[in-house]
């Protein structure tokens, strides 16, 4: 058997270089900085070993770098960075940052003479809004306030003008913060006030707040508001209030709110059939603000429940101190009735006149400044035969009138004043009330057919919003047939009521209906 030796052959291929010749080494840029001041940037570096020229890329991507191949010009894209210089030097100075607020990523590659780039970049960057200028309107009227656990800080911000956009509020123990990075963030934002725990503060040495003012890209004025607390005693003024409640007054004419609390000024707010989202809640009415113990508002600036139509009163009380109030107010409800309303005054009620269906009006006499008749609409004649005008039923209508009667006597509701219609039957309607509030007077406004019918509608609704004398209401019987419509009158049945609460320079805001077999299931 014959034994072959086998020799491998290595082959030497050469891929673009030659046999014992070494690959092109360049080094990348060395000691890059950068100095960012408002709208300028300067990067600076050394020149790595073998490098002819450097280029300048700027992303905001902080991903890898995308590296350079090739010839390249300045607006070239590389991955997310955009080439902005190819230089023989050792600064560039970047004045195009873009209206953004960063923070920006510089990328620096060295090449060769003949072409070769580096795998690997020098990287420097910036802070988020190193570039803008730095807001210069100041913070004022910084303080403190307690509410339980809670370190209540408020201030005042620079004006909207001054383009302020927020505040960065910062903590820290023993000495003033110096900037917005000095010490630990309590608040960020566009409010004037904010929270802290209580427990935060040291018990051995002062706790120090400041309030920078920062722009939308972060960067922060250089002189805060700031103030020191030494203790949790020395927290400032206790906002905390608590114990609200609203009962009906004694002589149910107003709500009567009473409070607990230290602080020196309290705000309450009333919202209907809904609590309030804030002491400053555009959908509530402040009816309170000042450093009692207790007020009283007006029954009358409110209206009362109804089943068809609730109304369910949340009044809500704070503690302030200046422009910061507490976060646990305390809260009431409050609802009335119908009758208590009466009881209070302030209202216009419109009546129907009673049943009439006896005799029919005779218009074919035509009206007050054509007719042969005077006064025919006056006439209380009953008998059908020469009546001019239509009368009271009695058999149905002295029901109607001795149940509002029974109603308004039982219950003291205050009448300073009754208005009626020409006619009879509307006279005769007012005068069987039983209410003694002086003469009668017999208005021409709420006269049916025989004056300016036309405009009856008109003259009713500005009769109904005349405010009564105070504490007591008014009444006013009139008809509920019109040669045009008129919402709310025309659609009364005979006796019933239609209940107005009279506003200064508004029309008067419509309550309900009632019949007068309502008046005595009113609760």
């Amino acid at each position: 058997m014959t034994t072959r030796r086998v020799v491998p052959v290595v082959l030497f291929v050469a891929l673009g270089v030659s046999c014992g010749t070494r690959p092109t080494f360049v080094e990348p840029p060395i000691r890059a900085s950068v100095t960012v001041t408002p709208a300028l940037a300067v990067i600076s570096w050394e020149k790595g070993t073998n490098a002819k020229t450097t280029l300048i890329a700027r992303t905001t991507d902080p991903g890898e770098p995308t590296a350079p191949t090739g010839d390249l010009s300045v607006g070239d894209a590389l991955g997310t960075a955009s080439v902005l210089a190819i230089s023989e030097g050792t600064m560039y100075r970047d004045t195009m940052l873009p209206d953004v607020c960063g923070p920006f990523i510089w990328h620096l590659w060295s090449r060769h003479a003949d072409g070769t780039w580096t795998k690997s970049a020098s990287t420097v960057r910036s802070l988020r809004g190193d570039h803008t200028l730095a807001p210069t309107a100041l913070v004022t009227n910084f303080s403190s306030t307690f509410e339980g656990p809670q370190l209540r800080l408020g201030w005042t911000n620079p004006d909207v003008s001054t383009a302020f956009s927020g505040v960065t509020v910062v903590r820290k123990r023993g000495s003033v913060p110096m900037s917005a990075n000095d010490g630990i963030i309590v608040y960020a934002g566009p409010s004037d006030q904010t929270t802290d725990m209580v427990t935060n503060l040291s018990a051995t040495e002062p706790t120090h707040y400041a309030v920078f003012n920062c722009n939308q890209c972060g960067r922060c004025g250089t002189t805060p508001a700031t103030l020191a607390i030494t203790s949790g005693g020395d927290a400032g003024i206790d906002v905390t209030i608590s114990g609200l409640t609203a009962t009906i007054s004694a002589d149910e004419r107003g709500v009567d709110l009473a409070w607990n609390t230290n602080a020196p000024m309290v705000k309450i707010m009333r919202t209907l059939n809904a609590g309030a989202v804030g002491p400053n809640d555009p959908a509530g009415t402040v009816v309170y603000m000042g450093s009692a113990s207790s007020t009283r508002e007006p029954l009358d600036a409110i209206l009362p429940h109804l089943v068809l139509d609730p109304r369910r009163y949340t009044y809500t009380a704070w503690g302030c101190s200046g422009s910061i109030c507490s976060l646990m107010p305390s809260t009431a409800n409050f609802q009335f009735t119908l009758k208590q309303a009466l009881r209070s005054g302030g209202y216009s009620l419109f009546f129907q006149h009673a049943t009439a269906n006896t005799c029919v009006d005779r218009t074919n006499l035509g009206n007050a400044s054509t007719t042969t008749t005077p006064n025919w609409w006056k006439s209380c004649d009953a008998m059908c035969g020469t009546a001019t005008a239509a009368q009271l039923t009695t058999a149905t209508s002295d029901a109607e009138l001795a149940a509002i009667r029974t109603f308004f006597a039982a219950n003291s509701i205050p009448i300073s004043h009754i208005s009626s219609s020409e006619f009879c039957r509307a006279l005769q309607t007012a005068q069987g009330f039983g209410i003694d509030a002086g003469v009668i007077e017999q208005s021409q406004q709420l006269t049916y057919f025989v004056y300016e019918e036309m405009n009856r509608c008109r003259d009713m609704t500005s009769l109904v919003n005349s405010p009564p004398t105070p504490g007591t209401n008014t009444m006013l019987v009139g008809h509920g047939l019109f040669t045009g419509s008129c919402a709310v009158f025309e659609g009364l049945n005979p006796a019933d009521a239609a209940v107005f609460r009279p506003q200064v320079g508004a029309p008067a805001r419509y309550v309900t209906r009632v019949s007068s077999t309502q008046w005595a299931t009113l609760p």
